[in-house]
């Protein structure tokens, strides 16, 4: 079993634990998103199924360190061979919840990170794997807090309110995740005419549509567990047809959304 973390948007975390009604496992509610644990199926399935998370991150390790060699020597010593090859690409990012003394920047914390895996790589392989910022094959967040630090694996790759059914925006888009969160909040029966006044392009009638005919908001799309060493392409074939034939054809439509400014449109 992993440890798994749930990130959403901040106040949705009630929200985004009754959304995940079909998931078994024990859930419980942290600020900025939800903690459980769960199999690989699990993985799939919450990245497929979530409309108000964010990122699934998968718990690797965590460690307390006391210098900056501390530090860099916990990275190190964790098995990066096991999830990714020379030839794979990574990225790392880092968040510092409480200020720590050794770390007031970010990107320093990252790059020490970089450092370490690829120096324990290189060592065992005697190659290294290349770091990309887009698409990367394998992607690494850091949580640190004072002297402590988490270890995660981000599961999504890109948010999970990127649903691919979006082609342009207007300026000020709204998160779609945050529209189906303000969609369950209003307690909407499916039944009763929804209606946008100022819908921009559209985002709260998409998430609506897709709420009443139960299409999954990953359906579209690709996850960063695709490009695992431990990816089971059959199950998430099934978990992704199982989720296509879950759909529910209705002709008649209930929902519509008008705003004055028609790019938007």
């Amino acid at each position: 079993m992993y440890e798994l973390f749930l990130t959403c948007p901040k106040g949705l975390e009630e929200v985004c634990k009754k959304d995940l009604k079909d998931f078994s496992g024990k859930i419980n509610i942290l600020n900025g998103g939800l903690s459980t644990q769960g199999s690989l199926e699990d993985i799939y399935r919450i990245n497929l199924h979530s409309r108000i998370g964010m990122n699934l991150l998968v718990k690797l390790d965590s460690f307390a360190f006391k210098n900056i060699s501390d530090f860099y020597k916990n990275i190190y010593q964790y098995k990066w061979e096991n999830l990714m090859t020379p030839k794979m690409t990574f990225f790392i990012s880092t968040s510092i919840i409480n200020q720590s003394k050794l770390f007031n920047n970010s990107q320093f914390a990252s790059l020490k990170a970089k450092d370490a895996i690829v120096d324990r790589i290189r060592k065992l392989r005697n190659a290294r794997p290349s770091v990309s910022k887009e698409g990367a094959d394998v992607e690494i967040r850091l949580i640190i807090d004072q002297n402590n630090c988490i270890l995660y694996l981000n599961s999504s790759g890109a948010p999970l309110y990127r649903r691919g059914y979006k082609q342009s925006t207007h300026k000020a888009p709204l998160n779609e995740s945050l529209a189906s969160g303000l969609v369950y909040l209003s307690k909407w029966d499916k039944k009763t005419d929804l209606i946008d006044p100022m819908c921009g392009s559209g985002t709260i009638c998409f998430e609506a549509a897709m709420i009443r005919q139960n299409i999954a908001p990953g359906i579209n799309r690709d996850f960063s567990f695709q490009r695992w060493m431990n990816y089971d392409k059959d199950l998430f074939a099934q978990l992704h047809k199982n989720s296509i034939s879950s759909i529910k054809k209705i002709s008649k439509n209930n929902i519509s959304g008008y705003d004055k400014d028609s790019k938007s449109i």
